[in-house]
């Protein structure tokens, strides 16, 4: 099982759209590696590249010096590009949202504050997909290559955005997927999929066998809206891997941030994720945050979301990291595990919504 977790630096944070501290980059990979984590997920956003030249080259120099030192462990880099939900936060450039007082506005960071504002629907203009291709050509030609870096994470929850046509979603997959290929790296592509995909999964399919894998995420979850449950979490893991048949990579962490969160029970429910078989396992975050970038977007947006790190602010392992690990690692994958699964994928999407509450009730007996 591959083990990771979205490192958000814990010394800059994100909000001034500063590449991560590399000495705390490069510290953060060592306790990771240590622990037995495989990799390092690090959001990238895109307003980060949108400035001057002189900005954009220092930003990209700081990005390659953090990575230069994750070379001195282990733990390989994944780099998600654009990020577009981070902690629960969504982060955008201005191009793509339009002025408050639509019916679909929500909190976004952009423009060095939290505003309320609604997506544009940006999928068939050609002018703006070419400028966020290049965006992202720089950052291919800068890092491809690079030592540390193992995977390229691609379109984060871009499908919940606003809803493409199917041609469009794939034509604008296919030509960062181009960039990839074309400097002739080695690493890795995943596709950035919401939990919510699993509710409508027409825009998704056709994007699958583009890439080399799934990372399923989000704060809200489709079958217990309130939940942050590991067991919820392996649940939809578990209909995802059948729905588009392909192992997945699920994130938790969420719980972390409770008042009541009981590292014991954590481990009970760890168990049946491990024994699922699924790929990996993404934690939330890290590292929690130091006091200078507490009062800082995300942190600022929900309660406890500033403790759900693996590591403290000092970059130490919390008392139950270890055996929790340990545990995941230990744990074998055991048969029968789509058994509760009672119908053809064909019945299932023709009421997708119906049927995974459904089957919720029954994996969970």
């Amino acid at each position: 099982m591959l083990l990771s977790a979205k490192y958000i630096c814990p010394v800059r944070g994100l909000a001034e759209l500063d590449p991560p501290h590399p000495q705390a980059l490069g510290q953060a990979a060592k306790v990771a590696e240590t622990l037995g984590l495989d990799q390092l997920v690090i959001p990238v956003l895109e307003e980060s590249l949108t400035g001057t030249v002189k900005e954009r080259i220092r930003f990209l120099d700081g990005l390659v010096a953090g990575l230069d030192r994750v070379t001195e462990s282990k733990v390989s880099v994944s780099l998600m590009l654009p990020a577009q939900e981070v902690l629960g936060l969504c982060w955008a450039i201005p191009d793509v949202l339009r002025a408050v007082g639509h019916m679909d506005s929500f909190p976004v960071y952009v423009q060095g504050k939290v505003r309320t504002l609604s997506p544009f629907h940006w999928w068939p203009d050609p002018l703006l997909i070419q400028k966020r291709v290049r965006t992202f050509r720089e950052v291919v030609s800068a890092l491809s290559h690079h030592p540390a870096l193992a995977e390229w994470v691609l379109f984060d929850r871009a499908l919940d955005w606003t809803s493409p046509d199917p041609e469009g979603a794939e034509f604008v997959l296919r030509s960062l997927l181009g960039e990839i290929r074309e400097k002739g790296g080695n690493e890795k592509t995943r596709l950035s999929l919401s939990w919510s995909q699993l509710a409508n999964p027409s825009p998704a399919k056709p994007l699958i066998g583009l890439v080399d894998g799934v990372l399923l995420s989000g704060y809200r979850k489709p079958v217990a809206p309130n939940s942050h449950d590991v067991t919820v979490a392996t649940y939809l893991g578990v209909m995802a891997g059948w729905i588009f048949d392909q192992n997945m990579e699920i994130e938790i962490g969420w719980e972390a941030m409770e008042k009541d969160f009981d590292p014991d029970d954590l481990l009970q429910q760890s168990q049946r994720l491990a024994e699922q078989g699924l790929e990996g396992v993404n934690w939330v975050s890290l590292c929690d945050p130091q006091p200078g970038v507490q009062a800082a977007p995300p942190w600022t947006m929900k309660p406890g979301l500033s403790q759900v790190g693996l590591l403290d602010s000092s970059l130490e392992p919390k008392p139950w990291v270890e055996e929790w690990i340990g545990q995941l690692l230990r744990t074998k994958p055991r048969r029968g595990r789509e058994d509760f699964i009672d119908l053809s994928l064909e019945e299932y999407l023709i009421d997708p919504p119906m049927h995974l509450t459904r089957l919720w009730n029954h994996f969970k007996a």
